[in-house]
């Protein structure tokens, strides 16, 4: 929970998490802090990247106009606030993106505690995120292009690249990955951790290769840095579709096929992008690539382990 609320106790949809999908939350009037300024409010971020390029970048539009620099002229002592899920810090990857996309943060103010200024500035949203349905806007696009023009292109192009998640060991979460892992090293693609590198690595892979391919997740949403009509492989590791996803390949104008790659039968049936999963060389991936053979779920030991 967090965000903003007016003067009567109103939840403003727009600066929470997602629009038609926050709370408005309840405080003990003794816990607020009073200041006497104007700020500008920019975003109640989640410690999770795939929401680092999108949601948490869908205000950045504002910085960029000229009622922005009218706003400042108007109040030069205005401060810059925002929030993040359980006052943790501001991830050093989100601070990149901000920088890619030619924001200086460094003067922003973190908000820890239940406050009250005196005017609250709020852009609205590029990226509208409600009822599970996403929409982009020219503004958003704008967003993306500026990150895109501050990457340092590569010396040489990669054509097939997957971002796999078996480098972070998370086995209570997810298992089996490394078996599809193998499968497309064998097909020629190289295979990163994108957590062991910078945001820039990441979209400088992106941008100008033929193929990309990834677990459904942060990792598949980076497409949206890659370059019209490439082709892009998502596999699937529960019986759902991320909507951020689907609007992902719209807005990137991607070649996109889904491969089921899971028997994920334990995963949390109201939330099954939470896990856990369970990964395999499926019948699916194995018609996709023409293999010769491919080991059932019920016959893999792992899977039981699961």
């Amino acid at each position: 929970y967090g965000g903003v609320c007016d003067s009567k106790g109103n939840f403003v949809e727009e600066s929470g998490f997602r629009e038609n999908g926050n709370l408005a939350y309840s405080y003990e009037a003794s816990d607020v802090i009073y200041k006497d300024e104007n700020v500008l409010f920019v975003g109640f971020f989640l410690n999770c990247y795939g929401h680092g390029i999108t949601d948490h970048i869908k205000k950045l539009w504002f910085f960029d106009t000229q009622e922005y620099k009218d706003l400042i002229a108007k109040n030069p002592q205005m401060k810059v606030i925002y929030i993040v899920e359980k006052n943790h810090p501001l991830p050093s990857w989100q601070k990149e993106i901000f920088h890619l996309a030619g924001i200086d943060y460094t003067s922003w103010e973190q908000v820890r505690a239940l406050t009250c200024y005196k005017h609250i500035y709020i852009p609205e949203n590029s990226l509208v995120n409600a009822h599970e349905y996403r929409m982009f806007t020219s503004e958003f696009r704008r967003t993306i292009d500026k990150i895109k023009s501050n990457i340092r292109p590569l010396d040489s192009t990669i054509p097939k690249i997957y971002f796999t998640r078996t480098g972070i060991r998370n086995y209570r979460r997810e298992c089996g990955e490394n078996r599809v892992e193998n499968v497309f090293r064998k097909k020629g693609f190289r295979i990163y951790s994108p957590e062991k590198l910078t945001v820039q690595q990441q979209i400088a892979l992106l941008m100008n290769c033929d193929e990309f391919a990834s677990t459904e997740g942060s990792c598949a949403h980076n497409s949206i840095f890659c370059k019209p009509d490439t082709k892009v492989l998502i596999l699937r590791k529960a019986d759902y579709a991320n909507s951020y996803q689907i609007m992902i390949n719209e807005f990137a104008q991607l070649d996109v096929t889904y491969i089921d790659i899971h028997h994920s039968s334990n995963v949390d049936k109201k939330q099954p992008w939470h896990g856990p999963f369970y990964m395999y060389v499926s019948p699916y991936l194995k018609k996709y690539f023409h293999l010769a053979y491919c080991l059932p779920y019920w016959l893999d030991p792992l899977y039981w382990v699961y």
